[in-house]
């Protein structure tokens, strides 16, 4: 229902002028203080049903359908609205979300919601300016350089190893090419620039983990490369990772994991702190106008293998199996974002409160809020929820599917294996319960489960969802995918073994 007083509907079949895809239209105040502000759209595709959603019908896709009385594929609405700063998207067919790419204000952080400033100055809003990007670094190190050869580089190119100085007594270089142990490459201290500084010649490893070893005051300390965000999981610690060339045997086919930033903190929730790891895909380098799709992981920590070693001898591999997807065309390209656990992943990753209300959720705030922007920012993305995706298992696919439901303007999809459907909110409902009071949402969702082990995986709860979602309005094999393994527990293993459906489902070519 509409907030009271917020917003009243009215009728505009009078358009002085031409209208044809023209900006919103804010009118004066009336005698009660409101403004009737009229909004236009043209779908770049057929759609039956075109409607606009905002924060001032608490979000609802289908209660402000918009008319084209002309026939001439303009979809018209007035609303009469309270002075104020108003977020809101177009919705089509009650599935498909969009900016209005005749607003050219957008929310930033990520969201892409359009935005007019009703009666008010947009200068009192200094949050909706996007701030700059962080410049990037000159190099990732090590720094790729063709130079006359040397003694050490007889193909006539190095790696340039660089770490600026911090009181050190001296610096050397350990990696898989040296053996990590017994006698290191040691960089050279550079007056001028006050950098430490060493070249290699790596021609034999096209691909390399290394770690700088650093002495000061007698102790010596191990460090990753400050400015390298390439890494690799090795249990502990966390390599850097260094690419001699381009090769398509290395780097090529397997994508690179990067470390977005090294402890995020929660601007507005009370979150912990964590590192936020990146999977870029095969040929990201390579395109540098092409922008794409993104999943986000929780339970983090356990997404991804490499190509060396796998991250806690037991990780999904996300990345293997999704770079084997893309190489046979099976899946677009798309970026992983793996957002670890914490100590507090129960309360993370749990309903809360309230299930029927996420707008206080420390974690949707948290990556909602701060993972979001600080990503779209620094990678070349696709925001909406039709390029928006999460996925996680046991709890952290209940958190997905809590997320998803709760900002289908957001998230457009979830991969949920597993789930923790049991789990209820501090007052003891359940998600059911919340899909069961307000049903369908604009959600793709993906469910599975295994039937082992002594609670069957959650397989009966896991059916459960699925028949109540295809009663509140999903069509199963359309925008609800629902598999069960006959025998898998409910483990990493198993996860990691069917992990290829829930991304085909997530990122797959679609008709």
């Amino acid at each position: 229902m509409l907030a009271g007083g917020l917003l009243a509907l009215a009728c505009a079949h009078q358009r002085p002028g031409p209208i044809a895809d023209s900006p919103p239209r804010i009118s004066a105040a009336d005698e009660t203080g409101r403004h009737a502000v009229t909004l236009r759209h043209r779908p770049t595709r057929p759609a039956s049903r075109v409607c606009v959603a905002g924060d001032f019908n608490g979000w609802d896709p289908g209660e402000l359908p918009m008319t084209d009385a002309d026939a001439d594929g303009v979809h018209e609405i007035t609303l009469m609205l309270e002075p104020g700063r108003v977020c809101y998207k177009f919705v089509l067919d009650g599935a498909e979300w969009t900016h209005d790419p005749l607003n050219p204000a957008r929310e930033p952080g990520g969201y892409e919601n359009s935005i007019l400033y009703v009666g008010v100055d947009p200068a009192d809003f200094p949050e909706d300016r996007e701030p700059p990007a962080p410049p990037r670094p000159a190099y990732w190190l090590p720094e790729r350089e063709q130079r006359e050869p040397t003694p050490r580089s007889e193909a006539g190119g190095g790696s340039l190893f660089r770490l600026a100085d911090n009181g050190y007594d001296s610096v050397s270089v350990s990696g898989d090419f040296n053996g990590w142990t017994g006698q290191l490459d040691q960089l050279v201290f550079d007056p001028a620039s006050r950098e430490w500084r060493l070249m290699l010649d790596l021609e034999a490893h096209p691909f390399f983990q290394y770690r700088f070893v650093v002495t000061r005051d007698g102790g010596a300390t191990s460090l990753r490369d400050p400015l390298n965000p390439n890494i690799t999981f090795d249990g502990h610690p966390i390599d850097s990772v260094g690419f001699h060339r381009r090769d398509p045997e290395f780097a090529g086919p397997r994508g690179v994991v990067q470390i977005a930033a090294e402890n995020l903190t929660a601007s507005t929730s009370t979150c912990e702190a964590r590192p936020i790891y990146v999977w870029l895909p095969p040929g990201y380098a390579d395109s540098p106008g092409r922008r794409f799709p993104v999943v986000y992981m929780h339970d983090g920590q356990n997404a991804f293998d490499d190509p060396v070693n796998p991250f806690g001898h037991g990780g999904w591999h996300t990345n293997v199996t999704a770079a084997a997807l893309i190489a046979s065309s099976e899946i677009e390209p798309f970026l992983i974002v793996a957002i670890p656990n914490t100590g507090e992943r129960m309360a993370e990753y749990g309903l809360g409160e309230n299930v029927f209300d996420a707008s206080a959720h420390p974690y949707a705030r948290y990556l909602i809020d701060d993972v979001m922007p600080l990503i779209n920012r620094r990678y070349r993305t696709w925001t909406g929820p039709e390029h928006t995706s999460l996925m996680g298992s046991s709890m952290g696919g209940l958190i997905s599917l809590f997320l998803a439901y709760h900002h289908p303007g957001l998230f457009g999809q979830a991969a949920c294996l597993s789930t923790a459907f049991s789990i209820p909110d501090t007052r003891g409902r359940l998600i059911a319960d919340l899909i069961s009071a307000e049903g369908h949402r604009p959600v793709r969702v993906y469910l599975d489960s295994g039937t082992g082990g002594p609670m069957e995986d959650g397989a009966p709860g896991t059916r459960a969802v699925r028949d109540l979602m295809l009663a509140r309005g999903w069509t199963l094999d359309q925008d609800l995918v629902w598999h069960e393994e006959p025998g898998a527990p409910h483990n990493e293993t198993a996860w990691r073994e069917r992990v290829w459906r829930p991304l085909t489902f997530l990122t797959g070519r679609r008709p």
